[in-house]
């Protein structure tokens, strides 16, 4: 177990993460988040769902695929993005339904550092998209 925020528990499931109130108060409703890693992967399979998704690509050492994620997303589902290379820049692409709002997609990697990328799911009918609401890379 690791801690997570506001004193919840994150808790592996094997195919993603609980997150529950500590033992003895807090209340509130446990949280599961569907969880891939991805490692020196090309193209990152991210399946979509009811569940707030994180997607990670760690120790990248090539050119990367972020597709469009596959299966029905919810209106407002959270998609959260973390990529870090091996020590060299490598490309980004992204699938036909992200778009920015607000910031910027980032095309590269900044060599040996972190970057994170907050979508969320806009299911307006006539958009039907990812909106890139934040991205960051680590200094």
């Amino acid at each position: 177990m690791s801690p997570g925020t506001s004193g919840y528990v994150l808790t592996s499931t094997g195919t993603g993460w609980v997150s529950s109130a500590p033992a003895g108060g807090g209340g509130g409703t446990n949280l599961t988040i569907t969880s891939v890693i991805s490692t020196l992967s090309l193209t990152i399979a991210i399946p979509a769902g009811s569940a707030p998704i994180q997607a990670c690509a760690t120790a990248l050492n090539s050119n990367m695929d972020i597709p469009n994620p596959t299966g029905t997303a919810g209106d407002g589902q959270r998609l959260l993005i973390r990529i870090k290379d091996a020590g060299t820049t490598r490309l980004l692409t992204y699938g036909s339904q992200f778009r920015a709002i607000g910031c910027y997609l980032p095309v590269q990697t900044v060599p040996l550092k972190t970057t994170y990328i907050g979508c969320l799911w806009n299911a307006a009918p006539t958009i039907l998209a990812w909106d890139v609401v934040s991205v960051t890379t680590q200094f």
